[in-house]
């Protein structure tokens, strides 16, 4: 298992999320040029950027609403 697991991780690339927050533009460019290929898009010109300012989430977004409740207690019970 542990080696179907290693031969998997070879086909999926990283994050651009985290390549952009490490300072590999670079990489995280060619990951979306390849995805834009896919979808027959044209990858834009313009520079990434992360939003200025994330929100992270708290114990209280587990709550925020009946249906997210329902979820987070769900999963609970079956854990």
């Amino acid at each position: 298992m542990d080696c179907l697991s290693l031969w998997l991780h070879s086909f999926i690339p990283e994050s651009v999320r985290w390549l952009l927050k490490k300072g590999r533009q670079t990489e995280a460019r060619e990951i979306l040029s390849k995805v834009a290929r896919l979808n027959g898009k044209e990858m834009p010109s313009e520079k990434l950027c992360l939003p200025k300012r994330e929100r992270l989430g708290d114990f209280r977004d587990l709550f925020s609403s009946v249906k997210m409740a329902h979820k987070t207690l769900g999963v609970w019970f079956m854990w």
